[in-house]
């Protein structure tokens, strides 16, 4: 058998193979190739958690204390965002380079401040706990959902009703009616 040319194009692909057209020689071929399944292998996985695996914030727990990064970084991201507008993906790699470059009585402003926030956290934690121990926080609590208020619409329709009827009084005081009124405007007199 003489060896030929063959040159393959994927066109589609669907749940268990891909859909190609080969050229063998001058011959064009139309086919489907499915996919063998093989031998469960994992995927790599990634350093990210699926949303279903992140923990719920429980409402009335205080929220954690912030490292002196995330004071500086919140300082630094609220003047540099109007400066580099449309540029949202850069703006956090320039504050990582700003806090490099920070000498060490610099940082120590902000580390200060996340002293006093853990402080913060530690005292409200303990109440926290202390409430939790009493039974006086609820952990499972569910926002009410709150509906926009009722229109009366019996209201509506006395309005609508009334309305009608004002027209009419308001006229009569002048002398004449709305529909003779309409009816001599159409006449053209």
């Amino acid at each position: 058998m003489a060896a030929c040319s063959v040159i393959g194009v994927i066109d589609g692909k669907f749940e268990s193979g891909y859909i190609v057209t080969v050229r063998m020689g001058s011959e064009i071929l139309k086919g489907i190739l499915y996919e063998v399944p093989q031998k469960h292998t994992p995927l790599p996985t990634s350093n990210r958690r699926k949303k279903s695996d992140t923990k719920k914030r429980v409402p009335g727990r205080p929220k954690h204390s912030r490292s002196g990064y995330n004071f500086f970084y919140a300082e630094q991201h609220a003047t540099l965002k109007p400066l580099h507008h449309g540029k949202e993906g850069e703006i956090p790699r320039m504050i990582a380079q700003l806090w490099s470059k920070l000498n060490l009585s610099q940082k120590m402003i902000y580390q200060e401040m996340a002293m006093k926030d853990k402080e913060r956290y530690m005292v409200e934690m303990e109440d926290y706990l202390e409430k939790l121990k009493m039974g006086a926080v609820i952990t499972d609590a569910v926002p009410l959902r709150q509906w926009p208020p009722k229109q009366d619409t019996d209201m509506l329709d006395e309005v609508e009703t009334n309305k009608g009827k004002e027209d009419d009084y308001k006229a009569a005081d002048r002398g004449f009616h709305m529909n003779s009124m309409n009816a001599s405007y159409r006449s053209g007199d």
